[in-house]
């Protein structure tokens, strides 16, 4: 009997002080605001060794003739040929070297490598982050077992509302009506877990700003 009174006490103690709120101690405190602000080279590293943990495959180039090199290094070390590809610099790209690649929709699924570009890269979770406006928009739809990435140093950011905010100023009133986020772990076992069955390795490419400017321009020299 005792024990019931001692409970309804505490009980009522609880109600009461679910009643009556607290006045907040902090009433001018920032929420919003990031505690810990990046630095452009910490976001560099930091999505290298999310990314890298997660199974992706970095490889940072200071300028274009570094990205050149360690892109036909790495399709002789992995013997690829047949690549898909709906982004229009970096399809001429391919045809600069080229390479056997197809344009078209059609060709999605029986392509050997998918290779695009993104909206932008999310530093403290390693996560690759598109939209439908891209051209690759259904890449995560793709039936490729391998996923090559081209990015800048600009598309880091911090978090996900960064990528949010970043992807609005983008587009502005006219906003993606989807936005797709890749995660990995990228492993064969791994993958169905993580909805990207179709992807069992990833390999992300990150050049300099300016550098990734003039690769765009390639195909106009």
């Amino acid at each position: 009997m005792q024990d019931s009174l001692t409970k309804e006490k505490i009980l009522k103690k609880i109600r009461a002080g679910l009643i009556e709120k607290t006045p907040n101690p902090f009433p001018k405190l920032d929420t919003e605001v990031q505690l810990f602000d990046l630095q452009d080279s910490d976001r560099e590293l930091l999505f290298a060794k999310v990314f890298t943990q997660q199974g992706g495959h970095f490889l940072f180039n200071q300028n274009h003739l570094d990205f050149v090199e360690d892109f036909l290094r790495l399709c002789e070390l992995k013997k690829w040929k047949q690549f898909y590809c709906l982004e229009k610099n970096i399809s001429g790209f391919l045809t600069d070297l080229a390479f056997d690649h197809t344009v078209t929709n059609d060709h999605l699924a029986s392509a050997e490598v998918l290779i695009t570009n993104c909206e932008c890269l999310i530093s403290r979770t390693g996560t690759l982050v598109f939209s439908s406006k891209q051209a690759a928009g259904k890449i995560l739809t793709a039936k490729s077992k391998v996923l090559i990435l081209l990015a800048s140093v600009d598309q880091l950011v911090d978090d996900i509302k960064d990528a949010m905010h970043l992807i609005k100023v983008k587009y502005n009133s006219n906003y993606p009506s989807e936005v797709n986020m890749l995660s990995g772990p990228f492993t064969d076992n791994a993958a169905a877990e993580n909805n990207i069955e179709n992807y069992k390795e990833v390999y992300l490419f990150l050049i300099d700003i300016n550098d990734m400017l003039k690769l765009s321009e390639m195909n106009n020299q």
